[in-house]
């Protein structure tokens, strides 16, 4: 559905082991959401699976919320950038 609505998405992919944990960003004008945690954008996996998530949100005036942010950010770069052969 992400892709559907030209949403930037990205996978990350290893052959060598799974990697499980979801980020999801969402930016906007006046509010930022992050959500960090197992659970996948599916029927089952927000009604049906046990999972566990954190859902974060602050405005765009929340100084520690931005900070959070930008280091989310520099930390997936590589990925966000193509720059990881994953």
């Amino acid at each position: 559905k992400l892709l559907e609505l030209n949403i930037p998405t990205y996978i990350y992919y290893s052959a060598s082991y799974i990697y499980h944990p979801k980020v999801y960003l969402f930016e906007g004008p006046t509010k930022n959401r992050v959500i960090v945690g197992s659970s996948n954008f599916t029927f089952n996996g927000l009604f049906n699976n046990t999972e566990a998530s954190v859902l974060i949100d602050f405005s765009g005036q929340d100084k520690a919320g931005l900070k959070f942010l930008n280091q989310l950010k520099d930390y997936f770069a590589p990925l966000l950038e193509y720059e990881d052969p994953n």
